[in-house]
């Protein structure tokens, strides 16, 4: 089994389905790569995955791919306690351009949909620092070094004391979904470890067949 994924998975335990995976068969051995969405999309394309945990809408991924939602949470300012922005009860895209701001890497799916969601109001970012890791972006947050774009799950994690506010009038979402290619058949082995992976999601292999094409 090859797995591809983008970070972070909110509650949806992968770590713990590839443990349950290999309980129920030992003989299959899983390699597993964390890369960017554009990545992990051209190695589905070439079979050098058979599946992806990737941050992308199932609706508009296009006919190429299929993809299930298995999990979805909203993305928030992280910001230190004392600064400026905390005192309000939610923040605005256009009060974030005026901010010095701790954003992901480039290619990021985070950066990504978040600097597009601007963009479309004509609206571009003010990037103080470009980090690699999550936990470091949140960190710079947490010394007052400028705001973070985070999934909540992300913001919520142990550690120096953060303000969380809402975007609004309009949320941004953190989709996690699982994608495979539309029009390939799947081995055993994949196609039983996209039956746990739904399974744990809550949903049913025969719910996600219809649109996700999974092979007899």
């Amino acid at each position: 089994m090859r797995i591809g994924g983008i970070y972070p998975f909110g509650p949806y335990d992968l770590y713990d389905v590839r443990a349950e995976f290999r309980g129920r068969h030992p003989g299959v051995q899983i390699h597993m790569v964390e890369d960017t969405l554009d990545e992990m999309l051209a190695m589905l394309r070439q079979d050098e995955l058979d599946c992806a945990f990737a941050s992308v809408d199932p609706d508009v991924i296009g006919s190429e791919f299929a993809a299930t939602l298995l999990w979805e949470e909203e993305v928030v300012a992280a910001m230190a306690p004392e600064h400026p922005l905390a005192a309000r009860s939610h923040v605005t895209w256009e009060t974030l351009v005026d901010v010095d701001l701790i954003a992901a890497r480039d290619n990021s799916a985070l950066r990504r949909r978040f600097e597009s969601t601007i963009g479309r109001r004509g609206l571009e970012p003010r990037n103080a620092f470009v980090c690699t890791e999550m936990s470091a972006v949140r960190a710079l947050a947490a010394k007052g070094l400028g705001v973070a774009v985070l999934p909540r799950s992300i913001a919520e994690l142990d550690g120096p004391a953060v303000a969380l506010r809402p975007f609004r009038p309009e949320p941004i979402m953190w989709p996690v979904a699982l994608v495979w290619r539309a029009d390939r058949r799947q081995p055993r082995a994949a196609k039983a470890f996209l039956g746990l992976a739904l399974e744990r999601a809550g949903l049913s292999e025969e719910r996600a067949a219809p649109e996700a094409g999974l092979a007899a």
